[in-house]
């Protein structure tokens, strides 16, 4: 049976995350898969800059019995858009879905796009080995009850099996199929060819409320041991040329030991690299005598969830650390010369306002740290704080859920006055005299300033689309229609009219471009 996995296209991924990175759970699929004697390919329209009718080619060519996809919310509609065209295509192939939006979201998914066949529920390893057996051997889905971690509809009735365990010891499993992507010829934008992104754990123990990794991992981690950690690096530097790595975990700091035995074998091996994490405030206090050690290992950029300077705030999104532990975090970290400390904030509660913003900004200033990055309260599918905040919801196009748009309104700002606050602060405040210099100081705070700078004028360069689409009265692509009609078929499942139905019935719908 050939089975070929496919990442869907969805516009700005590159600019949204300043380069774009291979799907890692599709390589570890695929590797798995390719251990138990399947043929598999990887289609990724990114790598091979090709859109969807390169995609569609593609399958021509290869014909594979079984397609396997996987989505975040934000790019939850271009999943269904393509399982969509690809049954109109080729009406026998099996789709089989996953990933985060699909496990938090199985059966509305399965009614808003009929396309799917299948969707695979938290971890895939084993659910999609057995599933494509039972394939193979040609049962039904009345014969599919034992298949844990499984979601599909029969006859129209919506059916999900028990829950999946984790796999207790992930080094058990295949290094992810990093052979089946021309790695080497693949380009990051504002990066260069050296770089790669890479997952060494999977989960979180910590349970924020705004996190959907706390749902879809239920608040478990699973590391892979540093031998393991290190065999991987060493492959992707040796083969493949790589030396810049961005590690993708949610929390790397958070068990010392392991942090020491990282240490170790990079040192081991003499593996020249620069690589980025993220971790949490607390982590770096508790892992403060080793910063320096990983700043000698290779260690050039921190990423940090501070979310908040309010302590209230912190507590009730189950945060574990203190407002003044901030202030003690940067000061280590400069203190083992990280050329990079990024901030990470969250605006959008519902007693935010313009003057809270403005405290927040002079509280960076104070801090004396000229990288941080706003996004705004985004409920994510499945996570407790969607559960909380699901009347309160005025946004229901889930490529808004990107935290760069306004899901939920404040008391006193409307969901687009919060998008403007945040992009002019972001443009000004990456202009500033102290930005340029800090951008300029080092090779690696020169890309990422690039980046940003980018990223912060993605509006206009949004409407000088919209223009020329207008002046050209182009047609959208079959693609693009699709993704705007799972878009509609949402809406209607969950009972609510779409802002584009309303904007295109003001306009006559005669524009001939993307709403927005």
């Amino acid at each position: 049976m050939k089975i070929l996995f496919i990442e869907p296209i969805a516009d700005f991924i590159p600019v949204r995350h300043g380069f774009y990175c291979p799907n890692n759970g599709i390589l570890a699929l695929a590797a798995y898969l390719e251990q138990h004697q399947y043929e598999v390919k990887i289609v990724d329209p990114y790598i091979l800059r090709i859109d969807w009718r390169g995609v569609l080619e593609r399958l021509k060519q290869e014909r594979p019995q079984v397609i396997c996809m996987s989505a975040y919310t934000y790019n939850a509609y271009n999943c269904m858009a393509m399982a969509r065209l690809i049954k109109d295509y080729f009406p026998k192939v099996t789709i089989i879905v996953g990933g985060i939006h699909f496990s938090a979201m199985p059966e509305e998914s399965l009614h808003v796009c009929k396309s799917i066949d299948y969707i695979i529920r938290g971890e895939g390893e084993i659910t999609l080995l057995e599933l494509i057996r039972n394939l193979e051997d040609g049962k039904s889905k009345k014969s599919l009850g034992e298949v844990k971690g499984l979601a599909y509809l029969r006859d129209g009735e919506y059916l999900q099996t028990s829950p999946r365990p984790f796999v207790e010891y992930i080094d058990s499993l295949p290094i992810p199929a990093y052979h089946l992507l021309s790695l080497k010829e693949r380009k990051i934008p504002l990066a260069g060819r050296d770089t790669m992104g890479c997952s060494f754990s999977r989960g979180c123990v910590y349970r924020c409320t705004f996190c959907s990794s706390t749902q879809h991992w239920r608040g478990i981690v699973r590391r892979k041991s540093a031998q393991r950690i290190g065999e991987e690096i060493e492959l992707l530097v040796r083969q493949y040329n790589k030396n810049l790595f961005v590690f993708g975990d949610d929390d790397f700091l958070h068990n010392q030991k392991e942090n020491i035995e990282f240490l170790d074998e990079i040192k081991k091996r003499k593996l020249n690299i620069k690589y980025v994490i993220r971790t949490r405030i607390d982590d770096i206090i508790r892992n403060r005598e080793y910063l320096e050690e990983f700043s000698k290992s290779g260690l050039i950029s921190v990423a940090l969830g501070i979310e908040r300077f309010q302590q209230k705030d912190i507590s009730d999104w189950r945060k574990q650390y203190n407002v003044g532990d901030i202030e003690h975090a940067l000061y280590y970290l400069k203190k083992a010369k990280i050329p990079l400390i990024e901030m990470y904030l969250i605006f959008g509660l519902p007693e935010d306002n313009k003057r809270m913003w403005r405290d927040t900004v002079t509280m960076i200033k104070k801090l004396n740290q000229p990288v941080f990055l706003a996004s705004l309260l985004t409920p994510l599918p499945g996570t407790s704080l969607f559960r909380e905040k699901y009347k309160d919801i005025k946004v229901w196009d889930y490529r808004k859920y990107d935290f760069m748009h306004g899901i939920i309104p404040t008391r006193f700002l409307s969901t687009q006055e919060m998008e403007d606050l945040i992009w002019k602060t972001f443009f000004f405040w990456w202009l500033t005299p102290a930005s340029l210099l800090f951008g300029l100081s080092n090779i690696y705070r020169w890309r990422y300033y690039l980046f940003r700078l980018l990223m912060h004028i993605r509006g206009g360069y949004k409407f000088m689309q919209f223009l020329i689409r207008k002046m050209r009265r182009k047609q959208q692509s079959p693609y693009a229609l699709t993704v705007e009609e799972m878009c509609r078929k949402h809406h209607h499942y969950i009972g609510r009219e779409s802002e584009q139905e309303r904007r295109a019935s003001l306009f006559g719908g005669r524009w001939g471009f993307k709403m927005q």
